[in-house]
This record gives C-alpha cells, sequence and structure tokens, in this order.
C-alpha cells in the first residue's frame, strides 16, 4: 500500500485499526514529510501486541490501583482516568485532575492560562510487560484528552524517579523543587487538609517538573511564549523501581499506611 498519498488523519485511522503492524509498514516506506513521520514515531512505539489498548475508565475503577498499589496510597482529584487493558484485563491506570495548589495552575504560564492547566497525577502499571509499553499508555492518553491543554507532572526524587517517561514523549523539563518539611497528615493525607499534630513534621522531597501543550500549532505556541519557567536540560539520575505487591489489587481494604511500607523499596 502507498502510504505517502494519505493524509494524516487517514494515516491515524489506519493505525488505530492496525496497530503496530501499520507501524511497522509506514517504517520502511521512510516518508520525508515530518507530521507524517511523527504519527509512525508514535505508533511505532506501542507495545507488539494487538491485545493491548487503552480506554477511558470510571474514578471507581482506579481505586485499587491508587490505593493499594501506588506508593502515594491516596487519591488525588481525578477528571480525566485511563485504563490499560490486556483484552479485557485491566494492567495500567493513568489519571490526569487539577493540580493541589491554584498557585501551580497561575504559575505555569499566568493567571490567563490557569483554566488549561491539568495534572497527569497518578501512573502505575503492571509489571514485566513489553518495552515501549509505558510511552504507548501515556502518549494514548494525551491523545484522548480534551484540548487545549497545559499538561504537567512531577516525577519524586524520594522515589529514585528522575521522569524518563516525560523525556520520551519530549516534555519541557522545567527545574526541580527544594526539600522541605510538612506537618504530618492524618493517615498519610496531604497536611493541607487532615493536619492534627502541628508538633511532627515530615519529609517532602523535591520533584522534578514537566511541562507538555497540547493544541493546534497556534495554541502551543501561544502556551509556549507565556511560560514563566526556564526550559531545562534533562536531568540524567539513575531510576529506581519500588516493589509492588500485586495481590493487593485483589484486596478490598488495606492498611495505607502498611501498604506504602511493604511496596516501597526504601534502598
Amino acid at each position: 500500500m502507498n502510504y505517502s498519498k494519505m493524509s494524516d488523519k487517514e494515516l491515524l485511522e489506519l493505525a488505530k485499526k492496525n496497530n503496530i503492524i501499520f507501524a511497522e509498514e509506514v517504517s520502511k516506506e521512510k516518508h520525508s514529510n515530518s507530521n507524517r513521520e511523527s504519527v509512525v514515531r508514535v505508533h511505532n512505539s506501542a507495545p507488539i501486541s494487538k491485545d493491548i489498548y487503552v480506554k477511558k475508565i470510571k474514578y471507581n475503577d482506579t481505586k485499587k490501583w491508587l490505593l493499594n498499589i501506588h506508593y502515594a496510597g491516596r487519591m488525588p482529584q481525578i477528571s480525566n482516568a485511563f485504563g490499560l487493558f490486556n483484552s479485557k484485563t485491566m494492567i495500567g491506570v493513568c489519571t490526569f485532575g487539577q493540580p493541589a495548589s491554584p498557585n501551580v495552575c497561575k504559575g505555569i504560564c499566568g493567571i490567563k492560562f490557569r483554566k488549561y492547566v491539568l495534572e497527569l497525577n497518578r501512573l502505575v502499571i503492571m509489571k514485566d510487560l513489553p518495552k515501549n509499553t509505558l510511552s504507548f499508555f501515556v502518549s494514548r492518553c494525551l491523545k484522548l484528552i480534551e484540548k487545549p491543554r497545559i499538561i504537567v507532572s512531577y516525577s519524586d526524587t524520594g522515589m529514585n524517579h528522575s521522569g524518563y517517561i516525560y523525556q520520551a514523549l519530549n516534555f519541557l523539563y522545567t527545574g526541580c523543587g527544594k526539600k522541605r518539611t510538612h506537618v504530618q497528615g492524618k493517615n498519610g493525607k496531604h497536611p493541607r487538609h487532615y493536619g492534627e499534630d502541628f508538633t511532627k513534621r515530615v519529609v517532602w522531597f523535591p520533584k522534578h517538573r514537566y511541562i507538555l501543550f497540547l493544541g493546534n500549532k497556534k495554541e502551543k505556541k501561544l502556551f509556549k511564549n507565556n511560560l514563566k519557567y526556564k526550559i531545562l536540560p534533562y536531568p540524567k539520575d539513575e531510576n529506581k523501581r519500588y516493589k509492588i505487591d500485586f495481590n493487593l489489587l485483589n484486596k478490598e481494604d488495606v492498611d495505607k499506611s502498611q501498604n506504602i511500607e511493604k511496596t516501597i523499596d526504601w534502598d
């Protein structure tokens, strides 16, 4: 088949139907058109399985994953939730929501654009999946998000995360926060709402901040021109994975404080 005469829309539709096989075929033709090449790159990152796909899920569908599996052990604000599926089995969760702090929304591109800010606040998948599964998952989620949008996400240095998934998807790196302490919250909750004993404080490690603009060329250019942060080189620290007991997905009720201790590799 001659793909060079097809529009980008037609290529995308064909890619959805044929997934990795389509991507491999187009890659061999080595189109010079930059837009068409970007389409190929996205779909060529797909896992080598036609049974793996992404779809929207409900808030309640995320609970076991976010409370029992994700290291934070608590539910964030969620406006968009997506599941990664292998046939009918969910093998990953990615959620987006309004940032916890209004200052985050205003700080990225100013007050004028704060309503467009959305945080990618949770991302977790099963272990031992094919290479590029995570980048495939996130890229598909981003395609399903209503646009225009300013996506912000953080990588926790306390968990030895550098944000390589965001680097792979061409997010802009805008720096890292500072190590600080907060009042200890109840049952691991954020102290902003659940602070009780103001004599106890816990350390909060700095987080790498990544930003991505979604929309058409004009919208993305407008966002970038109003970006308040300096774009910096990507950090290249060594990533470490935390240990996860996926059997916790089968439990209805888990002690969150114990769960965090069991599933995180503190070394």
